[in-house]
């Protein structure tokens, strides 16, 4: 992928102040065209890391955003990362050097399909490593976890690999993020698809999304459970469910309680598309506890993220609809022990907000998503910073108009990208590079013997082997070379 990573040399913020405590405050940070915020998390020195897509600041096509703000919502820096086509970043983690790994999807290393995306940055944003993963269909990544072991289980929607239309795929990369270590995907000939993960110790996960069961072409919340074994770096799917009845539903989110229990959170809709908010406590068995649906004003809509916040308490992040057009940002808790309401408030222009992502701190909860309302134009990042009440202490409204020049940050690097990964679900070898020229391939097998040789200009390569067992693929393209070793099973 030829990239340019940019720092956005015109930050362009406009925002409302309530009060002037770091503790409760709400902004927006604004371009001349669309910006969206998909996740947040809060950084190691107290302030906060946003990620999202922006097509401001006279770039051609959205690319992934990154805007590191300080505890009271002020700007510190901002920067794109992007090629020819579109990118986005769904999830963002702080590593413990200080580092920010994301997962998104990208269109540059195609001509119009999207792969799932990889980028690592420097604490400070300087562009890192990058890694593509995808098949000659739409691929995309939506969250990303640290094991234990120091290795990332993704997850995400591939219609590239398994059965049918799209599926509900999970991968785990090594700690270096340059070789995948296991893929599978979960289908069943209908639309499937994994939103978000969670991760408890050094021996599960589960994972939450969408899917069609084989007993019904309806869809319902899917949720995984994947067993991990450290010692010989082997994960399985233990379990799958789906969870629902006559209606649509899906999740957005899940939560690990710390027993081998899960709540997980999305929406249900019906013919009409009437939303509502939707949570689910699961058991050990993926048995329902409690199912809680908020189908009236302002708990209707979907809920996009949810957080445990203490005690028998679990927060929420939702979007309220007046109609079919407008809606806000809603908070809100329910008891973790029966799903019953607690509290909630509605934070918004009355006109357009998209909620994202919801994190609780020490000191209550900060929420990010992308608004329209208040702006009256593009879309704009929007971040809410609320006490534990999820109320904003100063109901002054100050508009803020600022321009902060920052420094210009340019990234010069080889523009062909050479990159390759055995995909086991299709029994091929995808040898992925932005550039056309032709490719030498050669496997090998763990005795040297040459298994396999291919010249071509295609990105897969058809590979079943005669024997099950570890193989080397070594590649050539322009001087350039790039080998993998890969386990392959003879199907």
């Amino acid at each position: 992928m030829v990239r340019q990573g940019l720092l956005l040399a015109v930050f362009l913020a406009q925002g409302w102040l309530f009060g002037q405590s770091d503790t409760a405050w709400a902004k927006i940070y604004s371009g001349d065209r669309d910006d969206f915020g998909y996740d947040v998390i809060e950084t190691q020195e107290g302030g906060f890391m946003i990620v999202g897509q922006t097509s401001s600041f006279d770039l051609d096509n959205a690319q992934i955003y990154m805007l590191k703000i300080d505890s009271a919502g002020i700007p510190e820096w901002s920067k794109s990362f992007g090629g020819p086509r579109h990118e986005e970043a769904r999830s963002v983690l702080q590593l413990s050097d200080g580092s920010y790994i994301m997962v998104g999807t990208t269109s540059s290393t195609s001509d119009g399909s999207y792969d799932l995306y990889l980028l690592k940055t420097s604490p400070t944003g300087v562009f890192e490593y990058e890694f593509f993963y995808g098949g000659s269909d739409w691929d995309f990544g939506y969250d990303i976890e640290e094991l234990g072991s120091g290795k990332f289980l993704l997850a995400g929607k591939t219609y590239s690999y398994g059965n049918g239309d799209a599926d509900g795929w999970l991968m785990v990369f090594d700690e270096n993020l340059q070789q995948v270590v296991w893929d599978t995907t979960i289908g069943t000939g209908n639309e499937e698809f994994f939103n978000s993960l969670t991760v408890t110790g050094d021996t599960l996960a589960f994972a939450a999304g969408g899917g069609s069961s084989p007993e019904k072409d309806d869809m319902d919340m899917m949720v995984a459970r994947i067993r991990i074994d450290i010692g010989s770096d082997k994960y399985q799917i233990t379990q799958v469910e789906y969870i629902g009845d006559s209606l649509i539903e899906y999740a957005n989110d899940v939560v690990h309680l710390g027993n081998g229990e899960v709540i997980i959170a999305g929406a249900s809709s019906d013919t009409n598309d009437l939303e509502g908010s939707l949570l689910v406590r699961l058991d050990t068995s993926f048995h329902q506890t409690w199912s809680t649906l908020f189908l009236a004003p302002p708990l209707s809509g979907i809920v996009h993220s949810i957080e445990l916040a203490g005690g028998d308490t679990l927060s929420f992040l939702s979007d309220t609809r007046f109609d079919n057009t407008n809606r806000d940002f809603y908070l809100g808790s329910v008891r973790v022990s029966d799903g019953s309401w607690l509290k909630g408030t509605t934070l918004g222009s009355g006109e357009f907000e998209q909620p994202s992502s919801l994190k609780h701190l020490k000191r209550g909860y900060i929420a990010v998503g992308s608004s329209n309302g208040f702006t009256q134009g593009p879309f704009s990042v929007i971040v809410y910073r609320t006490d534990e009440k999820f109320s904003i202490q100063n109901q002054d409204v100050q508009i803020i108009e600022d321009t902060i020049l920052i420094t210009t940050y340019h990234y010069e690097r080889n523009p062909n990208i050479l990159q390759i990964f055995y995909a086991s679900n299709a029994q091929q070898l995808a040898v992925k590079s932005t550039s056309k020229s032709v490719k030498e391939v050669w496997l090998y097998d763990l005795y040297g013997r040459i298994v396999g040789w291919e010249k071509t200009t295609h990105d897969f390569i058809s590979f079943q082997p005669s024997a099950t067992g570890i193989y080397i693929a070594v590649v050539k393209q322009n001087g350039e070379i790039n080998r993998i070793t890969f386990f392959a099973s003879c199907q």
